[in-house]
């Protein structure tokens, strides 16, 4: 039976980590998130951190009615598979623009433990396969703040190019004018790069930079034939 997924509702399944799409029942690790300054200045300096949690989980359920793609953001919380239910972190693909098949990407790791035992490249493995292989970006970017010189290391070995530095290009009352790293992935860029290739097959048992093989149309004969084969089953006539 052929069956239709619709884009970003399920998990995206590693060996050691599963990414689920956030929910409300989220809230409270999203306002603790929202509360770790340290966190919040390396994931996503302007996000809002004035919600109260409940004021999070009304959002996150309202945000629940509408698809990712209309959303134009596809966002997770990253858990350990042996600890479902107790996020470790947040993934997205942000700013998702289907005419230009182009998102942003980001990820961040809050468990400390979980920063030193490459939870976060599996992460970000799983995100790369889906954007590149189920919304079939062309391009995927990636900003990165220029204090943050750990992550544009991190994001340099995933095969993204530096694009270009927007010098002071951000104004934060603890940073003062801060400079802004642009990276990003095209599409054949990620197809031919041998080490997304090993690291996916080691990790999560799959390569992710192969592209699956375009489906062969069943030929009208074969349709018809499959149709009277059921007519004739669903007409207790077999």
């Amino acid at each position: 039976m052929l069956q239709a997924q619709l884009l970003g509702l399920n998990e995206l399944s590693g060996a050691r980590v599963r990414l689920v799409r956030r929910a409300p029942e989220h809230a409270a690790f999203f306002f603790e998130c929202t509360q770790d300054m340290a966190f919040m200045d390396l994931y996503r300096l302007n996000q809002s951190r004035c919600e109260s949690e409940e004021q999070i989980k009304n959002r996150l359920a309202k945000e629940q009615e509408t698809l990712p793609e209309n959303l134009k953001r596809y966002e997770w919380v990253i858990e350990r598979r042996n600890k479902p239910g107790e996020p470790i972190g947040l993934a997205a693909i942000a700013d998702y623009q289907r005419p230009h098949q182009r998102g942003e990407f980001l990820i961040g790791i809050k468990d400390k433990a979980a920063q030193k035992a490459g939870i976060a490249l599996e992460a970000s493995l799983l995100v790369l396969d889906f954007a590149f292989n189920q919304l079939e970006l062309r391009k995927l970017i990636s900003f990165v703040y220029g204090y943050n010189n750990y992550s544009q290391a991190n994001t340099l070995q995933l095969g993204l190019t530096q694009e270009g530095c927007l010098r002071q290009h951000i104004w934060h009352e603890r940073h003062g004018y801060i400079d802004l790293y642009q990276n990003g992935l095209l599409e054949p860029e990620f197809r031919d790069n041998k080490r997304l290739a090993r690291l996916s097959s080691r990790l999560l048992k799959r390569d992710i930079t192969a592209k699956a093989p375009k489906p062969i149309p069943l030929s009208q004969d074969y349709l018809q034939k499959a149709q009277a084969a059921l007519d004739k089953f669903t007409n207790g006539t077999h």
